[in-house]
């Protein structure tokens, strides 16, 4: 996502997506005030490590704001930085079943679109 274009890679070819980015819920959003009032069953499951690297991992449950999918999450946070390394998502309901999110807070990043 650049602004509010959104753009997937599906056999090796960029494709722009259609429909606006912003309305994409966005992982910060659950961690607002407003957002942390719909999580549910936290839990700090304990140490764990991510690639190797020290990470405190915690469990919570929660609903999509688009749709009202009802999910789990793990969520791992580096221990040193306080930065998510993973998170992993498991839907009760609807299409998609469950979703991993690895992050990358360490590799230098250029934001270009793929195609125009």
């Amino acid at each position: 996502m650049i602004g509010n274009q959104s753009y997937m890679k599906v056999g090796g070819k960029w494709s722009k997506m259609p429909g606006n980015a912003q309305a994409i819920p966005k992982l910060r959003d659950s961690f607002t005030e407003e957002g942390l009032k719909t999580l549910s069953d936290v839990k700090f499951e304990g140490d764990d490590s991510v690639d190797g690297k020290p990470a405190l991992l915690y469990s919570y449950k929660n609903v999509t704001p688009v749709g009202s999918y009802p999910f789990t999450a793990k969520i791992w946070i580096g221990k040193d930085t306080g930065v998510p390394m993973k998170l992993y998502v498991e839907y009760s309901n609807g299409q998609l079943k469950n979703m991993t999110v690895n992050y990358d807070a360490e590799a230098p990043v250029t934001i270009e679109a793929p195609i125009n």
